[in-house]
């Protein structure tokens, strides 16, 4: 992780907040060759990364006046690189007519990757939206990014944590999402149904709980037991949630 930064940049940004208009200029000037290799490894349209890359440098121009410097402002201004990166994503995943080439929509691994067909980007939407409603910004962030292919350590160098922080966002983040699927989108892992006989099947094997069953039966009560029953049950659904959002991550 970027832990250290150069007196000749720290001059730079301490200038720069002064007002000094040569030293913000310089600074990201100095900042743009990390940001355009960060961009450039993960967005394979030149014109596309570039647009991110001046994207990432306008809004870190805009918000330099609030940086209080409890990191080095390369951490600070690739968190903001991360924000545009992950919005870029989400824009592919929603839209029928994907900006990205075709190149770009296939992941390196077996996992799953973003889909072509309009039901299946419908459903994707939907998924996106639950995650948006469940999840806080940092576990949606850490969930798209690993959906996306990076490693644990690649997604704790983007947002300047460890790679237990990550995990544990991923874990609760999955969690959040899969009891909001269950709750309020029965439909997306399929269906009622469904999800009885996935509790039947996961009671048989010993795996609930009273107090689980119980907040399963009523979706209600603590929201950590209600959670902890879902990610039970979700292995016995025969809906590719996992696979088509969180695949690979279990």
């Amino acid at each position: 992780m970027l832990r250290t930064e150069s007196a000749d940049r720290e001059r730079l940004c301490r200038l720069s907040k002064e007002g000094d208009r040569q030293a913000r200029d310089d600074l990201w000037r100095s900042l743009r060759p990390m940001v355009s290799g960060f961009l450039g490894k993960r967005v394979r349209r030149p014109d596309h990364a570039e647009d991110l890359v001046q994207g990432t440098l306008t809004r870190a121009d805009a918000a330099l006046g609030s940086f209080r410097g409890d990191c080095p402002v390369s951490q600070w201004v690739l968190r903001i690189a991360v924000n545009e990166l992950r919005r870029y994503y989400e824009r592919g995943l929603r839209s029928i007519d994907d900006p990205l080439p075709d190149e770009d929509l296939q992941r390196s691994d077996e996992g799953p990757g973003p889909y072509n067909r309009v039901e299946d980007r419908q459903f994707v939407e939907r998924i996106l939206d639950a995650a948006k409603r469940a999840c806080s910004n940092p576990e949606f962030t850490v969930l798209m990014l690993l959906y996306r292919g990076e490693s644990l350590a690649e997604v704790g160098e983007m947002l300047g944590l460890d790679d237990a922080t990550v995990r544990s966002h991923h874990r609760r983040g999955r969690a959040k999402l899969i009891a909001e699927l269950i709750t309020h989108e029965p439909d997306l892992v399929g269906g009622q149904d469904a999800i009885n006989e996935a509790v039947r099947r996961c009671e048989g094997s010993g795996g609930l709980s009273v107090e689980e069953r119980e907040a399963i039966d009523q979706r209600s009560g603590k929201a950590e037991i209600l959670r902890s029953a879902c990610l039970k049950i979700a292995k016995y659904l025969p809906s590719a949630v996992g696979s088509v959002l969180l695949g690979g991550l279990r």
